[in-house]
């Protein structure tokens, strides 16, 4: 038997408790965009994603467990309806402990017919910003200190493919781009960080280089010219010792979009001429390159995992732990890989971020596989 509670979308707000209650039809999109029209918002899975559902089997984690957390600290309450047609909610005193641990087999204890998930207040003045870095390890200390600090909402450590497909319009051009992070402009990795101003102020004191929301929305818009050694030249001409210094340059925004002639137009000139008026007219709202909304929304490229299809692969630490500090060594947690495989196994190095401030760190690397030839997207063996 097959039971569709997906025409069951009831979503009613209770503000003087901060929560919302939901039924499980309702989709991480539709829910984030009712909670964004009455000034909150809620930790959500991706868009498509029944909040229910991803609730209950993932526990839910993104950029945003910085401060918002993960697994029970996203909900206030669950109801279910018992194998036995009863009724009872997880806040019931004789309701079951769907949380305690034991190593035998556990039957469902019902179907979740309604979730009361937390509302979080937001400010009109939040913005993002990218963080660039020469190695891994810089990235993981700046964001621990950030996340120690209670710095910022939102945090992550992203890694240069991911970057580059999620901004690219073409795969061509992503792995173009991928190159000129890491090769031409020395990039190991990107913090992203969300923050009211008091954040980015405090970020600002810290005299990191760094891409603001303007100059990412130019970089997103004018990717096509990066490749062009001019700027290339024109970049390297205005760095100093430090890394990344031609960012802190007075002027450098007008510099880059003077040199990138950011544009919607710009953006998808490659793309086949039959597509660019849909993707034109899709680029030129503003939320496309607001790294606060694609993060509140969590939009996902459909171009992550066109080559490869992938299996996060999750994995809290401690704060102080060793593996945290050296990404490469999380790999060898996926378990051996036969010899044939290993030619057709990449480890790019996906997710990492302080959770809790800090006192947790999740790790996300991406296992992905080559897809054998004659595949296609997400064929083939897993």
């Amino acid at each position: 038997m097959v039971i569709d509670l997906s025409r069951m979308k009831g979503i009613v707000f209770d503000e003087k408790r901060w929560l919302a209650k939901i039924e499980p039809g309702v989709t991480a999109f539709d829910l984030q965009r009712e909670a964004s029209r009455h000034g909150y918002r809620v930790h959500v899975a991706e868009p498509a994603a029944a909040v229910c559902g991803s609730t209950s089997c993932s526990g839910l984690f993104s950029l945003f467990s910085t401060t918002y957390g993960t697994a029970a600290d996203n909900y206030v309450d669950a109801e279910f309806v018992g194998s036995d047609g009863s009724m009872f909610s997880l806040n019931d005193k004789a309701a079951p402990n769907l949380y305690a641990f034991d190593r035998v087999e556990q039957k469902a204890p019902g179907i979740c017919t309604a979730l009361s998930v937390k509302l979080h207040p937001k400010t009109a003045d939040e913005t993002g910003v990218l963080v660039p870095f020469a190695t891994m390890e810089q990235a993981i200390g700046f964001s621990r200190e950030c996340a120690t600090r209670r710095i910022g909402l939102a945090m992550g450590i992203l890694d240069l493919e991911y970057v580059s497909a999620f901004i690219s319009p073409t795969q061509e051009l992503a792995v173009k781009v991928k190159e000129i992070f890491a090769d031409r402009l020395g990039m190991a990795c990107m913090v992203l960080v969300i923050g009211d101003k008091y954040s980015m102020a405090a970020i600002g004191e810290m005299g990191l280089p760094l891409f603001d929301q303007r100059l990412v929305t130019a970089l997103t818009l004018g990717l096509p010219s990066l490749a062009s050694a001019r700027w290339l030249d024109l970049i390297h001409e205005l760095t100093e010792d430090e890394p990344f210094s031609y960012l802190k340059i007075r002027g450098f925004a007008e510099l880059a979009e003077a040199a990138l002639a950011p544009s919607p137009g710009q953006l998808v000139q490659d793309l086949d001429p039959e597509l660019r008026p849909f993707f034109e007219e899709l680029y030129a709202r503003p939320e496309l390159t607001d790294l606060v909304w694609l993060n509140m929304f969590r939009i996902t490229s459909s171009r992550i995992g066109r080559d490869r299809h992938f299996f996060p692969i999750v994995v809290y630490l401690p704060g102080a732990s060793a593996d945290w500090r050296n990404g490469n060594r999380l790999e060898g947690n996926c378990g051996p890989t036969p010899a044939e495989e290993q030619p057709r196994l990449h480890h790019p190095g996906g997710q990492r971020q302080a959770v809790r401030h800090g006192i947790r760190l999740l790790c996300r690397p991406d296992q992905r596989r080559r897809n054998p030839p004659g595949t296609a997207g997400n064929c083939g063996r897993r």
